[in-house]
């Protein structure tokens, strides 16, 4: 009797099996155009050509995976799936819905927005990742190698241009940006890096929190609010899953990522950082209120349009202020834009 073998994958498919997924979420994190300074139009381009290419790769290798499982007992037990690719359909029925059809379906190069096709487009590479994870031996482990490096990378073009006052990447009057539009964005980068270094404390504890060390710094000297607020849920579900067995190495981690928060903070209010830059304010008051306003403004259009919102991209932008009374649409443009007599303006 001969004994059958299920035949080899050809070289180029097992490469891309291995690294299609963790390349792209290295490059769509630390994506950038080298000779001189990039406007983030053009990072917003190639991002979706770098996700196009993805899918066109991804997806097919994981269609005949997915075609020999599909039942309703495996779509039972792995719900993931069907809920991204419904998230993907409902921001495009959104888009349709919005007043601002094709700027919520394409975003908008002008102002350096993605639009419903991308965020599509990233419910598919999820399914893709997904089921490769599942495929694949160690997927899991490369994919987050690939997220880790890219954080890294950030991290140190970060306090790069904290260091030297100006931006490397993107053009930009704020710092640090490294690829992104601006300290936000880049903190939401960090955050997700951080988050899935500290998911291997359970395993390999200096592999967690070295990265996560240099992590926290660039965080805090983005000197944003929402970054450690968001560490703190990441360590706050660490605690739910791994806490009771591996206390004490989350507790180190909770003060190795504290201690880099604050060392970062203390290089970005360092006396020879602040003469090079405008080193923002994260206690000011007045930004403080701006984001109340905002926040309130937003949740006056969500409870407006619960069901399909303003659409993708960034539609809610020519919105905004129809959610303001008189009275605070005066104090925001007072407060975020400095004039001084809108008051009147308004009123009129």
């Amino acid at each position: 009797m001969v004994s059958r073998t299920a035949p080899e994958q050809p070289r180029l498919v097992s490469v891309l099996d291995r690294w299609l997924w963790p390349s792209f979420a290295f490059l769509s994190l630390c994506w950038f155009v080298p000779g001189g300074i990039n406007d983030w139009t053009s990072g917003v381009l190639h991002r979706q050509i770098l996700l196009a290419g993805a899918l066109l790769l991804g997806l097919p290798l994981e269609y005949l995976y997915l075609s020999r499982r599909v039942s309703w007992l495996w779509l039972r037990a792995n719900p993931a799936p069907i809920i991204a690719l419904a998230f993907g359909i409902w921001t495009l029925v959104a888009s349709g819905a919005s007043e601002y059809p094709i700027e919520s379906l394409t975003g908008t190069l002008q102002h350096g927005d993605f639009g419903a096709i991308w965020y599509s487009g990233l419910s598919l590479a999820f399914i893709g990742v997904y089921l490769n994870t599942r495929r694949v031996p160690g997927a899991a482990r490369r994919l987050t190698l690939g997220v880790v490096l890219a954080g890294i990378v950030l991290a140190v073009l970060a306090l790069l241009e904290v260091l030297l006052g100006r931006p490397l990447i993107i053009a930009s009057s704020k710092v640090p940006v490294a690829t992104f539009l601006g300290p936000g964005h880049l903190a939401g980068a960090l955050v997700l890096a951080a988050g899935l270094a500290l998911g291997m404390l359970g395993t390999r504890v200096v592999a967690a929190l070295a990265p996560t060390f240099l992590l926290a710094v660039a965080l805090g000297a983005t000197m944003t609010r929402t970054g450690p607020l968001a560490l703190g849920v990441v360590f706050l579900l660490l605690a739910l899953l791994i806490g009771r067995r591996y206390w004490r190495r989350l507790a180190l981690g909770v003060l190795v990522t504290g201690g880099g928060i604050m060392l970062g903070i203390q290089l970005a209010n360092a006396p020879k950082v602040v003469e090079r830059q405008d080193v923002r304010d994260v206690g000011d008051a007045t930004s403080l209120r701006t984001r109340a306003l905002l926040a309130g403004a937003a949740i006056e259009g969500i409870a407006d349009r619960p069901l399909f919102g303003f659409g993708g991209g960034n539609a809610f932008a020519s919105d905004w202020y129809r959610y303001m009374s008189r009275e605070e649409l005066a104090e925001f443009l007072v407060l975020d834009h400095g004039f001084t007599h809108f008051a009147e303006v308004v009123d009129n």
